[in-house]
C-alpha cells in the first residue's frame, strides 16, 4: 500500500484491468490528489494535484502531435505565459546504446541529467566510460534551438544509426505541432519508463516553473503484464498552474431549490 505518486502507472494498470479489449486508440484524462516524500518548499507540496491526459493504442507520430497540441492549448486558453520544450530519449539512448552501457548506467546517467547534476554527472562519466565517450554525451545535451538545430544534430551523430532513427521521428511528429517550441535534447525526465519524445513546459514563476511534463511511454503497459502496447501521454501540475496565472474571480450564479409538498 502507498500513497500514488502520480498517475500514469495507476492508468496503466486500470487499462490492463478493465479496458484492453475496447478498440484503440483510447483517449483518458484524470484530475486527483499525489504525494511527495520530500521537504514542502515553493511550488512543490507534500500532496499536489496532478490533471492529464493519456492515449493509449498508437505509435504513430500524430499520437504524440496530438499529445503535444493538447496541452499547450489547455494553456492557452487560461492565457498563461509559458515555454515548451521537446526532445527524444531515443537520442540519447542510440548514443547509449552505441557505447554498449548497462540500463542500470543509463539509467543513473539519466537522473543525474534529470537532476541538473552537472558536476555528479561529470564525475560518474569519468569513472564510468572515459573522456572521449563522455563528451559525446555532454554534446547532446547541448542541442537546443529551433528545428534547424536537427540538421545539425544528425551531422554530429552519423555514425549513431538508432539516434538517427530517434531525430527523424522527432522530425514526423514536429510536423504537426502548431505552436511555438524550442528543441531541447537535454531532457531525461526522472521516470524510467519513457521511451521517446518528451517534453516540459515551463511558466515564469519561480520555484513553480515546470507545470506540465509528458512524453511516450511504449513498455509501461508490458512491464505491469498487458500485451506490448504503445501510449503517449502528459500531465499539468495544477498548484504550479495556478501559482503562474494571475488572481481571477468566479462569477457563481447560485440557483435556490425549495421543496413544496
Amino acid at each position: 500500500m502507498a500513497l500514488r505518486p502520480e498517475l500514469t502507472p495507476p492508468v496503466a494498470r486500470f487499462y490492463i484491468n478493465e479496458l484492453k479489449m475496447l478498440p484503440k486508440p483510447l483517449k483518458l484524462y484524470y484530475f486527483a490528489n499525489c504525494f511527495r516524500y520530500e521537504r514542502p518548499q515553493a511550488g512543490r507540496y507534500r500532496e499536489f494535484w496532478q490533471m492529464g491526459c493519456e492515449l493509449i493504442g498508437s505509435k504513430s507520430p500524430l499520437a504524440d502531435a496530438e499529445i503535444l497540441n493538447l496541452a499547450i492549448e489547455g494553456l492557452k486558453s487560461i492565457n498563461m505565459d509559458f515555454e515548451v520544450h521537446i526532445g527524444h530519449l531515443g537520442v540519447l539512448r542510440g548514443v547509449f546504446d552505441e557505447m554498449g552501457l548497462d540500463v542500470e548506467t543509463q539509467n543513473k546517467i539519466r537522473h543525474l541529467i534529470d537532476k541538473e547534476d552537472i558536476g555528479g554527472l561529470e564525475k560518474f562519466l569519468n569513472e564510468k566510460i572515459g573522456e572521449e565517450k563522455k563528451d559525446v554525451i555532454f554534446k547532446v545535451l547541448e542541442y537546443k534551438g529551433g528545428r534547424e538545430i536537427l540538421e545539425k544534430v544528425k551531422e554530429d551523430l552519423k555514425d549513431y544509426p538508432k539516434a538517427i532513427e530517434a531525430v527523424e521521428n522527432l522530425e514526423e511528429i514536429l510536423d504537426f505541432v502548431r505552436y511555438d517550441y524550442i528543441i531541447n535534447l537535454g531532457i531525461a525526465r526522472g521516470l524510467d519508463y519513457y521511451t521517446g519524445m518528451v517534453f516540459e513546459i515551463y511558466g515564469r514563476k519561480e520555484g513553480a516553473r515546470q507545470v506540465c511534463g509528458g512524453g511516450r511511454y511504449d513498455n509501461l503497459i508490458e512491464t505491469f503484464g498487458g500485451e506490448p502496447t504503445p501510449a503517449v501521454g502528459f500531465a499539468y501540475g495544477f498548484d504550479r498552474i495556478m501559482l503562474n496565472i494571475d488572481d481571477f474571480e468566479v462569477e457563481e450564479e447560485a440557483i435556490l431549490v425549495i421543496p413544496v409538498k
